[in-house]
């Protein structure tokens, strides 16, 4: 229960809040589903090239982005989200031939 309202408890994350779980409950997957999830709504992101994993609060992000500015929008995308307290970004910039000099 909410201490200030007495309803039902609001949940940080929309999967866990349909599940009814807490923060207490949150799991190493959990955490992996949210990052991945963070990573889906940033536009800057190519979600499909990026392997999330999640281990007691790290986050290790792998994969091939275009730019360095996608790695790190990458890393700050995965920052924000409730749960992680660290991010190992091992994400690798590859610039498309179109685009080097």
């Amino acid at each position: 229960m909410d201490s200030v309202s007495g309803g039902p408890a609001v949940t940080w994350s929309a999967a866990r809040l349909v599940r009814g779980e807490s923060e207490a409950t949150m799991t190493d997957d959990d955490l992996r589903r949210d990052v991945a999830a963070e990573l889906c709504w940033d536009p800057r992101m190519d979600r499909a090239a990026i392997e999330v994993r999640a281990a007691s609060g790290l986050v290790t992000l792998r994969g091939t982005v275009a730019s360095l500015w996608r790695k790190r929008a990458g890393g700050h995308a995965a920052a924000r989200v409730r749960g992680v307290s660290r991010v190992a970004n091992e994400l690798r910039v590859q610039i498309p031939d179109r685009d080097r000099r």
